[in-house]
């Protein structure tokens, strides 16, 4: 992050995700990371039907959805560590 801010780019994760057993702890291992970065993250794929701990694809009945979601709410009440606004600088 700290190399990010000194060259002003800014930083977004995406399309990350997981399969197997350990999916939802996978998921949510990330998102801690990702909100504790204070860092915007957009996970790969919510899609109907998901398709449980085969791939990284999920649905809203599955528990990876739920860990997203939980996510999700915490990164609303953090603030940014950059400014994604056009024309706006850090």
């Amino acid at each position: 992050m700290q190399h990010a801010l000194e060259s002003d780019k800014l930083m977004l994760f995406e399309e990350f995700g997981a399969s197997g057993e350990s999916k939802a702890q996978t998921l949510k291992d990330h998102i801690d990371v990702f909100n504790d970065l204070r860092v915007p993250w957009m996970p790969w794929q919510i899609s109907k039907p998901g398709n449980g701990a085969n791939d990284f694809e999920f649905w809203t009945d599955e528990e990876a959805y739920e860990v997203v979601r939980q996510g999700a709410l915490v990164a609303g009440e953090n603030d940014g560590s950059q400014s994604f606004g056009v024309g706006c600088s850090q």
